[in-house]
């Protein structure tokens, strides 16, 4: 991205909050996840012909999702019956601190995590307190991993309420993770990092959901990030549609 001529230089400095945070633990908060598709009207039993039936479930989709990392134990994320990782996959699973690069699999296909940007501005990272790997830590990012392509876990419950059924968008999309946001926030310069590494690693969808402030166009490098081939997603609006993480200016997403 830095090499287009219409990209301002990054500002590892600046950095956005979540969007929003789960009040659970890394370990729960998958299980927590609203049955979106059932809401959309996206229904599993439906006959043959429809979005869900025609697309196989989103099987060669893989998604990208930029946040807080993930905590692949999850039931959202186990690989029972999926098919081979897509051909066109060129990323990695990136070993760290509790991470091993054996822990993915066919759903979660890839992680990296990203700290350039957040060492920059608060020095070397505290490995007590923070995970030096795509190991989520907050369960933000696990959270909305699990929101657009969460396996069908049965029985799933908030703090044992509502129990039915959680599952993803995509139930059997596959999964990139990429750790951006610590403690202290999510840097733009580890945000782009990780665009340019999922679009290099072949995501179809990328996710971001961090804003909150507004900014000028001018400040952030974040709204002329227009990547070709994924479509870009955030918490804004749901996925396909091209959308930007709120604070950010929109018409500057759209693709050319």
């Amino acid at each position: 991205m830095a090499s287009l001529p219409s990209f301002p230089h990054p500002k590892p400095r600046h950095f956005s909050p979540l969007t929003t945070s789960p009040p659970l633990s890394p370990s729960k908060s998958a299980n927590s996840t609203p049955p979106a598709p059932e809401f959309l009207g996206l229904r599993s039993t439906d006959a043959a012909g429809t979005l869900l039936k025609e697309s196989d479930f989103g099987s060669d989709l893989v998604i990208g999702v930029i946040d807080t990392g993930i905590w692949p134990e999850r039931k959202s994320f186990h690989d029972r019956d999926l098919g081979p990782t897509p051909s066109k996959w060129k990323g990695q699973c990136v070993a760290g601190r509790d991470f091993p690069a054996t822990i993915c699999n066919r759903k979660l296909i890839g992680a990296r995590f990203f700290s350039a940007g957040f060492e920059s501005t608060n020095g070397k990272m505290n490995e007590t307190t923070e995970y030096r790997s795509p190991r989520d830590s907050d369960g933000h990012g696990t959270h909305t991993a699990s929101i657009a392509a969460g396996r069908y876990v049965f029985p799933a419950s908030t703090l044992g309420y509502a129990k039915g059924v959680a599952a993803g968008m995509a139930p059997k999309a596959r999964l990139a993770a990429y750790k951006v946001c610590w403690s202290a926030g999510c840097y733009d310069s580890d945000i782009l990092a990780a665009f340019d590494a999922a679009v290099a690693d072949g995501c179809d969808v990328v996710s971001l959901s961090v804003g909150g402030v507004v900014v000028p166009t001018s400040s952030t490098p974040l709204p002329s990030a227009r990547t070709e081939p994924p479509t870009l997603a955030s918490s804004s609006r749901p996925p396909p549609a091209t959308a930007v993480p709120e604070g950010l200016p929109s018409p500057m997403w759209h693709r050319g």
